[in-house]
């Protein structure tokens, strides 16, 4: 009975049906038996007349052994699934079986994401039927990222997330070129650049010009340089104050708390090798920050 309960839901869908032909057989043959002894249950309420049966018994014993069956071949295509696409073993079956009993409706795939990817909350669809595509990605903080070009939704589930998978890696190295490119380019300088870009990428470009300019104060400079380097960080550290009490955005209050921890600290190394007095791109002090 428990076998039933949990099959019977799972083979009443109709992608399920059509995926798994043969255990759908083998369980709807298990139903119909399953069903009619119920029903002479309820005709029969007497336990001892309606089991003394030899024929119920081996009814019985035989969909238990097609139950198992069932199960097995369920238990395999599963793992097939999970094989097109590692990140469906993040998943339970209970919550693959839930995406692959819709496959006509690619929006069942939303509540499961955040287990496939990590920061990938919802992705935004676009068109209807066999036009349909994804054409951004959101995260649980509603940080937005488009992609490169949009994902078609065509073929089985493992396909077009394996697709996904791709364009988020494509899109995210595009967007931090991009993002690096106008650290430089931005108007409004540094102070400007932190609140228009993804946090993450902000932490990445900001690590990437630190070094980058630690490297030039300490060539160009010395140790002298690397001081007076010190002091625009201070004042870099300043302007995300001065946007901190501005009250911004939430999602910028949540980059700059990241940022502001990881640019402390390269304040505070930047202090050590000025008054160890580093004034050569080759010391040890400062390749081990690399």
């Amino acid at each position: 009975q428990r076998n039933w309960m949990y099959l019977e839901p799972i083979f009443a869908s109709d992608d399920i049906q059509k995926q798994l032909p043969t255990e759908s057989k083998r369980f709807q043959t298990v139903d119909r038996n399953w069903r009619k002894f119920t029903a002479e249950a309820f005709k029969t309420p007497a336990p001892l007349a309606l089991c003394n049966s030899e024929r119920m018994l081996s009814t019985f014993m035989e969909c238990n052994k097609l139950l198992d069956m069932v199960a097995k071949g369920l238990s395999d295509y599963l793992e097939t699934k999970r094989g097109g696409f590692a990140r469906f073993y993040f998943l339970s079956n209970d919550e693959l079986l839930e995406i692959l009993s819709q496959t006509r409706d690619p929006l069942a795939v939303q509540p499961h994401l955040r287990k496939c990817f990590e920061a990938i909350d919802k992705l935004d669809f676009a068109g209807q039927g066999a036009a349909m595509t994804m054409t951004a990605m959101n995260s649980a903080e509603k940080e937005w990222a488009g992609f490169d070009s949009p994902v078609s939704v065509r073929g089985n589930v493992e396909f077009w997330l394996s697709q996904v998978e791709a364009m988020m890696k494509r899109s995210i190295k595009t967007i931090c070129k991009n993002a690096a490119a106008d650290y430089k380019a931005n108007a409004g300088g540094r102070k400007q650049w932190v609140q228009e870009w993804q946090g993450q990428l902000v932490l990445a470009g900001s690590q990437h010009y630190w070094s980058i300019e630690m490297e030039e104060a300490i060539s160009t400079g010395g140790n002298a340089g690397l001081r007076t380097y010190y002091e625009k960080m201070l004042a870099q550290l300043q302007e995300l104050v001065e946007i901190v009490r501005s009250n911004p955005a939430f999602l910028i209050s949540m980059t700059l708390g990241a940022l502001m921890v990881v640019d402390v600290h390269a304040r505070d190394v930047t202090l050590k090798m000025c008054d160890d007095g580093i004034d050569n791109i080759n010391d040890f002090s400062w390749v081990s920050q690399l």
